[in-house]
């Protein structure tokens, strides 16, 4: 039994939450930003693919953004001998 990855893109859905929290600072007034993923959600995000996220300061009013690539993970855990 194998898994094979195949290399397309797959579209995720309308609000994708993740287990993640983003931690940076403002890069204009070093005030700390915090973007958590889990209550917060990209929209309609392409796995696999770099997508632009922006953050805003409210502090200095300043708005930048990054790149972030969302993925998918899927692992065999358990191979199935059997001959059924």
């Amino acid at each position: 039994m194998k898994l094979i990855k195949k290399e397309t893109e797959t579209e995720g859905d309308k609000r994708q939450h993740f287990p993640y929290v983003l931690e940076t600072n403002c890069p204009k007034c070093n005030n700390e930003i915090k973007r958590d993923y889990e209550r917060d959600h990209l929209s309609y995000p392409i796995f696999g693919k770099e997508v632009k996220e922006y953050l805003y300061c409210d502090e200095c009013e300043h708005e930048w953004y990054f790149l972030i690539k969302p993925s998918i993970k899927l692992e065999l855990v358990t191979k199935n001998d059997s001959k059924h």
